[in-house]
């Protein structure tokens, strides 16, 4: 359903306010757009936000991944072989799952 006849169905589409939209066929396909990725956007921007507090979340260099019992093996291996410096780095480390980096928190956080 699209919003024209959305805003008709309320009877919006009467309301003096709205009629100029309603006649600007371009602007009411952008609003519609927006409205139907609002969703998306707003998860897309928390994700990126949960992104960049982990490249302030900084790991040792003098980390042992060997030791870490909690996570994959290959994440131990890459981990032990790229040596990131922060959590932002380990997580887009092809291999390294989101369930490894909440192990790291949690080993950080101790």
């Amino acid at each position: 359903m699209s919003l024209l006849e959305i805003l008709n169905l309320d009877g919006l589409s009467e309301n003096s306010d709205i009629s100029p939209l309603l006649d600007d066929e371009l602007a009411l396909h952008q609003v519609e757009i927006d409205l139907k990725y609002e969703g998306y956007l707003k998860r897309q921007e928390d994700m990126i936000a949960k992104l960049e507090k982990y490249e302030d979340h900084v790991i040792p260099l003098t980390l042992n991944y060997l030791e870490m019992k909690s996570l994959s093996a290959e994440s131990k291996e890459k981990l032990q072989r790229y040596k990131p410096r922060s959590i932002g780095q380990a997580s887009r480390i092809p291999g390294v799952t989101p369930s490894d980096i909440s192990v790291l928190l949690i080993y950080l956080k101790r």
